[in-house]
């Protein structure tokens, strides 16, 4: 018999939260300056995605459900693939075997459909050179850079946000942090993703806390990567939006 998902804790106050939203939204709209401007293009996503989605049409994760990029070109068509939608999911994996600062090895990002629940993943190798040093111009303004499209993260405050800034000079904004909301809104504990996964996503990831772990310790400058790996790095994205919503 199916698990049934727990209800959210962030979906419990969503009437409070669409009215504490719609009130920061009117009292920014009164200001000009840029924080201001992406603040409220901020909020107005979130209102937009709180009323449109349904967490429960989220489909488990498939094995090998990703596209991943390792030329300029698939950059490319993954920055086309990635317009119009307003929310992307993403994750870094960064490696510290072989330098004391460490270097992002991989970058994932999800795309979600509100309707239907669909999720496209796509696994950026930002070691291949052509895309290491192509992401600044393809994905930079476009993506990251873009106050126009909300970035769920999980736990970037000291990793994440600081890699893209060290490895590619990119500043991200327009971030929802996931783990911060939780542990500043609902609870200080067990906030890792996996157990996030267990609380938002009962029986729809693949990989279990124990994997999660070796995983989180496996060489990512590695090449070719595992299948595991891969899989590995799709399942941290594709779960965003059910656990921020």
């Amino acid at each position: 018999m199916p698990r049934r998902r727990q209800s959210s804790p962030f979906s419990l106050p969503k009437a409070e939260i669409l009215a504490n939203v719609s009130k920061a939204k009117a009292l920014e709209a009164t200001h000009s300056d840029p924080k201001a401007t992406a603040r409220r293009v901020f909020n107005e996503i979130l209102i937009k995605t709180l009323r449109a989605y349904d967490p429960s049409k989220l489909k488990a994760y498939t094995p090998n459900s990703f596209v991943v990029a390792q030329t300029r070109e698939k950059l490319m068509l993954i920055r086309d693939q990635l317009k119009g939608h307003e929310i992307v999911g993403v994750d870094l994996e960064n490696n510290h075997r072989d330098s004391y600062n460490g270097f992002t090895c991989l970058i994932q990002l999800s795309t979600y459909d509100l309707t239907s629940g669909d999720v496209a993943t796509f696994v950026v190798d930002v070691l291949a050179p052509e895309v290491g040093d192509s992401l600044s111009e393809i994905l930079g303004a476009s993506l990251f850079e873009n106050p126009n499209i909300l970035k769920l993260l999980h736990g970037c405050i000291t990793s994440d946000l600081q890699w893209m800034v060290r490895d590619f000079g990119i500043k991200m904004v327009s971030v929802f942090d996931t783990q911060e909301f939780h542990k500043k809104f609902i609870s200080s504990k067990e906030l890792s993703l996996a157990n996030f996964w267990a609380l938002y996503c009962p029986g729809l990831a693949t990989i279990d806390v124990s994997e999660k772990k070796e995983m989180q310790a496996s060489n990512w400058a590695e090449r070719p990567l595992r299948q595991e790996q891969l899989d590995y790095a799709a399942n941290d994205t594709y779960f965003l939006l059910n656990i921020a919503c």
